[in-house]
Formats: structure tokens, sequence, C-alpha cells
């Protein structure tokens, strides 16, 4: 399976290529090279393997997504499915949330459900997977006071990235829960929004089958609760992972500085590069050594080799997977009648 990288992607490649390198310049390419050679390899090696687990996990989600929906999935076959959806959703140039249509083709491709439903679902998913993020950055804030341990800087971060989060999510509840006579928000778009506005087309479609899809997961609190726990389950996973990472470079780090920096540093994998890459290195290396107090070409080094494990790693295997499984991603997303 060839996957060819039209001009979009190869720019947005260039421009994460662009920040990753300003990032090692600022950080010294030396001391970089220098921490690199100085890390414990076999705590490395143990990194990258969690890191696997992360991804593993995180397609658990998925899973009791498609319980919920019927959908006669195993787990190792759901997991093939996941990682394919990674690969493509970490090569789109939109950032963390663009490849969404594409993971939703992929369910579609290789499941019984339409492709309307198979992107609610993905997007279901998604919701799930927020909501950690904010459950993890409460208890590391409360502990850290509790403690005297809370800084100004990650009182302001938790609080920024933490309400960020919390109005994405809150929108998307509103928009998936409540039925259109009661919020009309697929109503007011039709009337502002173009008959042939590409993207306000597709906005109003995702909007109401999310509704739909959600009303299926959510009808059964048992779905709510395992699909909430392995989200929760999968971050504590890839916290896990940098902190192992950083273990490689005898850098010891409060786990709950982590579970407070990861908020505001996913934020910035909605940045448009593929994975948010650039973006995400830069500001969660820059935050390991303002909020931790990591030395900076540490932090650097640290959070490469810790998007190896959970970023790189998971494109290699999405791309044995696609073509394991015969996958051809088309140039236009199919609709429903």
């Amino acid at each position: 399976c060839m996957i060819e990288p039209d001009r979009s992607q190869i720019w947005a490649f260039l421009a994460a290529g662009v920040l990753l390198a300003i990032t090692v310049a600022i950080a010294d390419v030396t001391k970089i090279y220098a921490a690199l050679v100085d890390a414990e390899k076999d705590i490395l090696l143990v990194g990258v393997l969690l890191g696997v687990g992360v991804l593993f996990v995180r397609s658990r989600v998925w899973l009791v997504i498609f319980d919920a929906m019927g959908t006669a999935k195993g787990t190792l076959a759901v997991f093939q499915l996941f990682s394919v959806g990674e690969f493509l959703n970490n090569i789109t140039p939109f950032g963390q949330a663009g490849g969404q249509p594409l993971m939703a083709y992929v369910v579609y491709d290789e499941t019984e459900i339409q492709y309307e439903e198979s992107l609610a679902a993905v997007m279901s998913g998604d919701m799930f997977t927020a909501v950690p993020l904010v459950t993890f950055g409460v208890f590391s804030g409360v502990f850290l006071f509790i403690n005297n341990a809370l800084t100004e800087l990650v009182l302001d971060t938790l609080v920024f990235s933490l309400s960020v989060i919390l109005g994405i999510f809150l929108l998307l509840v509103l928009l998936t829960i409540f039925p259109e006579e009661r919020f009309g928000v697929v109503d007011t778009l039709r009337e502002h929004v173009s008959v042939g506005d590409r993207i306000g087309s597709f906005l109003i479609e995702k909007i109401g089958n999310m509704r739909e899809v959600f009303r299926i997961v959510g009808g059964n609190p048992t779905h709510i609760v395992r699909a909430a726990l392995f989200a929760h389950l999968a971050l504590l996973a890839d916290v896990t992972v940098l902190y192992v990472v950083l273990s490689s470079f005898d850098v010891s780090v409060n786990p709950l500085y982590l579970t407070a920096i990861f908020p505001v540093s996913n934020l910035s994998k909605l940045l448009p590069t593929p994975g948010g890459s650039g973006g995400y290195e830069f500001v969660l290396a820059t935050f390991l050594t303002t909020i931790a107090g990591v030395n900076f070409a540490v932090s650097v080094s640290a959070v490469i080799l810790y998007r190896v494990a959970t970023y790189w790693v998971a494109i290699v295997l999405g791309y044995v997977f696609i073509s394991k499984l015969g996958l051809s991603i088309p140039e236009h997303i199919p609709r429903n009648d």
C-alpha cells in the first residue's frame, strides 16, 4: 500500500521539521547529543515498549464504542484499526484533530457500519479521550496545593489549559446530547451556511451524527464507565512513558507535575502540523523546564525520545497494518445518501 503525500502534507512536515530544528538549536545540539549518549538504553527500550502499550489501551476505547453500536470486532482487530487510524491522523497537515474523516473511513471500510456512524464513533472516542486531561489536571492541582507545591505558574497553566479543554468538551456535549428543538445549533448553521459550503455542510452533518451515536454509547452507563476507565488508563500510561524516558537520563520528576503539564501540552497538538509536531515538542520541553525544573537540553532530548515511543512508533505500526489489511485510502470520503 503506497500513500502519496500531497503538497499540503509535504509543507506541513517541513514546517514541523523547522519548528523542531529551532527547538533543538535553542537547547544546543551538542548538549542534546551528550544527553542522548549518556541515556540508559535499557530504560529507553522499556519506554518504547510502553508506548505500544499506550496505543493498545487507547484502542480499548474504540472497542467499547463498537460494542455499544453492536459491531462485533475482536481486541486485536480493533487495535489494528485504531493503529491505522492513528497513522492517518498523525500524517494529516491539520494537527491532531484533522484526521478524523480518514480514521472514520478505515472503520467504515472494515466494519458493517455506515460512514456517518463511523465518523460519529471516532468523534465520540475523542470526547472520552479528553476527559482524563481534565480529571488528572484537577487532581494534580489539588494534590500539589495540599502539599504546598502548587506554584503560580503551575496554577496559571492548569487554569488556562483546563478552561480551553472544558470549553471544547462542553460544546461537544451540548451538540451531541441536546435535541435540535431544545438546542437548535444544526438549524442555526443551516440558516447561516450556504448549501455549497463544503466545510459548513460537513460540520452540520458531523454534529447530527455525533449526537445519534453518543446517545447509543451513553444509553448504557456500563459503556460510559468502561470507555472512561480505558481513557484514564491510557493517559496514565502516556505519563508513565514520559516518566520512564526522563528516568533514562537520571532525572526524577514528580509525576503530578507531568499530569499538570499534559493538558496544556496536548492543546499544542492542535497546531496545523502532522500530530502537532514541532510545536508540541517545544511546548512540552519548555514546561518540563519551567515547571519541573529539568535542564532544557535534557527536556528536549527526553521529549524527542518520548515522541519516538508514542508518535513515530504509532506511525510505523499504522503503516504496517494498512499493508496487512490491504486498505486503500480514497481521495474523496464516501457519504451515504
